[in-house]
């Protein structure tokens, strides 16, 4: 059989850069999300993550970042807002997110404040007359 030899015509030699390649600060679109490229050689970020950490510093792990008026193509810093996991999920289920930044901001604080009244707290209350520990279900209030 003949020899072909052209596989070695064809392949990348070392130190050829493809034409496919991006430098870092190069950003890219993919599921709606911004994303940047932030190190070699090929690191990529959602933008709003890297621009948020920037600033603030690393992100809790029980925490989201959601866009204030909703739009994942905005990824300014003021239009970024941190919330839990939990708060994000009852917003979320409940289709209470808002185009209107401030609406949709203050939903999710009402959304972290009834998350936070509804939970289950119970204190203990130290009685100095009867020196004895008692203990009270906040929960109960709501019933009334």
């Amino acid at each position: 059989f003949p020899s072909h030899d052209r596989g070695g015509k064809t392949q990348f030699r070392k130190g050829t850069v493809p034409p496919s390649h991006k430098p870092v600060g190069s950003e890219s679109v993919q599921d709606g999300y911004v994303w940047i490229k932030i190190a070699e050689p090929n690191e990529w970020r959602k933008k709003h993550h890297h621009i948020w950490e920037q600033a603030n510093g690393p992100m809790p792990k029980d925490c989201v970042l959601r866009f204030a008026d909703g739009n994942k193509m905005n990824v300014t810093l003021d239009n970024l807002f941190l919330v839990s996991r939990r708060v994000c999920t009852s917003v979320v289920k409940r289709g209470i997110e808002h185009d209107n930044p401030e609406l949709n901001i203050t939903t999710h604080r009402l959304a972290e404040l009834e998350l936070a009244t509804t939970t289950f707290v119970t204190f203990e209350i130290f009685d100095c007359s009867y020196a004895h520990f008692a203990t009270f279900d906040f929960t109960a209030l709501r019933q009334g």
